[in-house]
Parts: structure tokens; C-alpha cells; sequence
């Protein structure tokens, strides 16, 4: 018996949405719809690399070629600046006639400065505030060093005014003039230490891995795919493909995990103790300048001693500056520079607390101005000598790990492009050839 004709008959809708949902899901469609996944995929993964690549190469660049010079200067500027109101003391306490040699150091001081300060204003990366207090410390230092004139021509005329131009000198250096350059330097501190978490951050080394994960991920797929549908083992466009995703990924992290070592390295080995040493000169730069203010006021202004010793237990101590670098030497290998600076440091505070038993105890200023003039100095120079040495050996270590930091990168943004185009095509070439098979 035959079926009702109602119930054989198919409406042609129906008919029509089960021929376009067969068109849909024929194997060429399918194919084109890989292909073209496929290739974005790849283009993803080389555009990852070449954004990951160009943001840690630029935090690198950052770190060797803007802040680091402007830390260095704006370090070099502070410790001439403090320097010089030291050497003035220092030239002040040795009569009416000072040595050739302290005014030519002091004229050198205040010259180098003049040009730090100068070239720090003309260069770029300062924010607003360190770009203020450039402009506060280059109109207070022509007041400075007029002030320091002042009292040296007092001074060789036995006048007690000398003193007290001095002191005004100095109290302009220490409440202006080296705030605004601190100032400076710790926003170029800041700057260094923003280029390494960008130059270290995990994010781009993450995003690296997962996109070519999940394309090497969807190369296999496919390709067992079309090896169960055509009976074929390789297919060599997508071979050439996977192969060339490998190696961009390879080379990608590669390169990434040998910049992030080479620029943790550079902080580690260089900026760390680079900042913790001239944060350190410079305190003892403040520090001998107090000594000299304190000798040449005789005592009459009470701020300078207790500023010694404060300066003093900053630096000294379990949990000092000194300290500090010394652990860091410590992590890099040797401490006998650092000793040496602790040795060095010691030996100028006996030097500090011989004259102060002249001058307190005993009532015998010249001779208190005789081992602060004699002894100190050339024990103050040894040490200022060190911080030097250890400086420059810190600042040269951060550069060569931040330089090899940039080298390791060198070349991957350009072949990550090239290679995630010729994956690309080889992916699109491999399929095409499929999908011309059912033409």
C-alpha cells in the first residue's frame, strides 16, 4: 500500500535548506575555511612576535640610551655640585690665600655642573617636575657662586663676613640647588627602573607562547583531518607551515628569555649598586662639607654636626647604604671593592673624630683645622676615589647587559614578519591544491 502523498512530499524549503546546508559542509568549503583560519592564525602569531619584540627592544633602548645617561648626568651634576661647596669649604679653612688647587678644582666643579645641568634641560624624557627644578637650580647657581666670590674676597681681607657669605652660599646649595638636581635624578631613577619592568615583563613571553600554541595546535589538527579525508600522510604546504610557526616561536622566546636575562642582569649587576653607591658619594659629600662649615662657623651654628651624623647612620650600620652594596657585590660575585669603601670610610671618621677632640676637648682649634685640612683630605679624596671607581664599574656593567639585552633581539622583528608571510602562503598553497582536486 502506498504512503499518503502528504507524507511523501517534501516541502521545497526544506529541500532547499538541506542542499545549502550540504554546500555548506562540503570538504572544499571546509578547506577554504581552514585555510583562512589558518592564515590569520599565522599572521597573528607574527604580529605578536613583532609587537612583543619592538616593545621590550624600545624598554631596552630606554634603559641604554635615554635614562640610564640622564641618571648618570644627573649623579655627575649632584656630586660636582657638592663637590664644589665642599671644596669651597675646604679652600675657606686654609686662610686668606687658598691653594691654585682647590679654585681650579672648584671652578672645574661649578663648569661640569653648569654643562650637566644644561644638557639635562636640552634632552628629552624629563617629566614637568624634574624639568622645574632644572630650571630652579640653573637661576640659583649664578647666585651661588656669587656668594662664594663674596666670601673669598672677605676672606682675604681677614673680614668676618667672609664666613657668613659662606654659609649663605652654602645653605642656597643644600635647600635649592641640589633638592631641584635631586629631584632630577630620581626621575631618571624612575625612568630606569619603568624601562626594566617593561623590558622584564612576562606578558609578551606569554603571549608568544599561547598564540603559537594554539596555531601549532590547529597545524596538527588539520592536517590529520585532511589526512583522514584524503588518504594522504603530509600535506607539504602545511608541513612547511608548522615548520615555519616552530620557528618563529622558537626564535621568539629564545630571543625574549635571553633579553629578559640580559636586562634582569643589567639591574642586578649594575643598577642597583649604580644607585645605592651615588646615593651613598653623595651623602658623603654632604658630609665633609658639613665638617668644613662646622669649623669655619666654629660651632656657633648647631645644624652641621647632627647632619654629619645622620648622614653617617645612613651609610653605616646593618641596614646602611653600605651595607646595601655590599650585599649586591656579594650577589655579583666579589665584595672586596665594597670593603675597601667601608675601610676607606673608617678611616675618615677617626680622621673626623681626631679633630673634634682637638676642637671640643682639648680647645685646640688650628690643630682641629690642621688634621681637617691635612689628614682628612687626603683620606676623604682616597675614599671619594673609591665611590668613583665602583660608580663607573657599575655604570659599565649596565650598559654592557642592557646592550646585550638589545643585541639578542636583533633581527627577530624583521624575520618574524618574513617568516609568518612565507607560512602564510605555504599554508594557503598547501590547501589550494586540495580544494583544486575537487574542482
Amino acid at each position: 500500500m502506498a504512503a499518503p502523498a502528504a507524507l511523501t512530499q517534501v516541502p521545497a524549503s526544506s529541500r532547499r535548506q538541506t542542499r545549502v546546508r550540504t554546500a555548506r559542509l562540503t570538504t572544499p568549503n571546509l578547506l577554504r575555511v581552514a585555510g583562512a583560519v589558518l592564515a590569520a592564525g599565522v599572521i597573528v602569531v607574527g604580529a605578536v612576535a613583532l609587537r612583543s619584540t619592538t616593545d621590550r627592544r624600545d624598554a631596552t633602548r630606554q634603559v641604554e640610551f635615554t635614562a640610564t645617561p640622564r641618571l648618570v648626568a644627573a649623579e655627575d651634576a649632584y656630586v660636582k655640585l657638592a663637590d664644589a661647596d665642599a671644596t669651597a669649604s675646604s679652600a675657606f679653612l686654609q686662610g686668606s690665600v687658598e691653594p691654585v688647587g682647590l679654585r681650579q678644582r672648584y671652578d672645574a666643579d661649578i663648569h661640569d655642573a653648569a654643562q650637566q645641568l644644561t644638557a639635562l634641560a636640552a634632552g628629552s624624557g624629563a617629566s614637568p617636575a624634574a624639568q622645574q627644578a632644572l630650571a630652579d637650580a640653573a637661576r640659583a647657581l649664578p647666585v651661588y657662586t656669587g656668594l662664594v666670590e663674596a666670601a673669598r674676597a672677605d676672606n682675604r681681607q681677614g673680614s668676618l663676613l667672609g664666613a657668613a657669605y659662606l654659609r649663605s652660599a652654602s645653605a642656597l646649595m643644600r635647600a635649592t640647588i641640589l633638592p631641584s638636581t635631586t629631584t632630577v635624578y630620581e626621575d631618571a631613577a624612575r625612568q630606569v627602573d619603568a624601562g626594566y619592568r617593561a623590558g622584564t615583563a612576562p606578558g609578551a613571553l606569554v603571549a608568544v607562547v599561547a598564540t603559537t600554541g594554539v596555531l601549532l595546535i590547529l597545524l596538527v589538527v588539520t592536517q590529520v583531518a585532511l589526512a583522514r579525508r584524503t588518504r594522504r600522510v603530509l600535506n607539504v604546504g602545511l608541513v612547511l607551515a608548522t615548520v615555519l610557526v616552530l620557528t618563529i616561536g622558537a626564535w621568539s622566546i629564545g630571543a625574549l628569555v635571553a633579553q629578559q636575562n640580559a636586562l634582569t642582569r643589567s639591574q642586578r649587576e649594575g643598577s642597583d649598586a649604580l644607585q645605592i653607591l651615588s646615593t651613598a658619594r653623595i651623602l658623603t659629600l654632604r658630609s665633609f662639607s658639613d665638617e668644613n662649615l662646622e669649623l669655619i662657623q666654629r660651632g656657633a651654628t648647631p645644624e652641621y654636626i647632627p647632619d654629619f651624623d645622620r648622614v653617617q647612620h645612613e651609610l653605616q650600620g646593618g641596614t646602611g647604604l653600605l651595607a646595601a652594596a655590599r650585599s649586591i657585590a656579594a650577589r655579583n660575585g666579589s665584595t672586596a671593592p665594597v670593603d675597601t669603601l667601608i675601610r676607606d670610610n673608617a678611616r675618615y671618621l677617626d680622621d673626623h673624630t681626631a679633630w673634634q677632640q682637638r676642637a671640643n676637648t682639648d680647645g685646640d682649634y688650628l690643630g682641629a683645622v690642621k688634621v681637617a685640612t691635612g689628614t682628612e683630605v687626603a683620606d676623604f679624596s682616597m675614599l671619594d676615589n673609591a665611590y668613583r671607581r665602583d660608580v663607573g664599574t657599575a655604570g659599565a656593567r649596565l650598559t654592557a647587559h642592557a646592550a646585550t639585552a638589545r643585541d639578542a633581539l636583533g633581527g627577530l622583528a624583521i624575520g618574524a614578519v618574513i617568516l609568518a608571510i612565507l607560512a602564510a602562503a605555504c599554508t594557503v598553497l598547501g590547501l589550494r591544491r586540495r580544494i583544486q582536486e575537487y574542482s
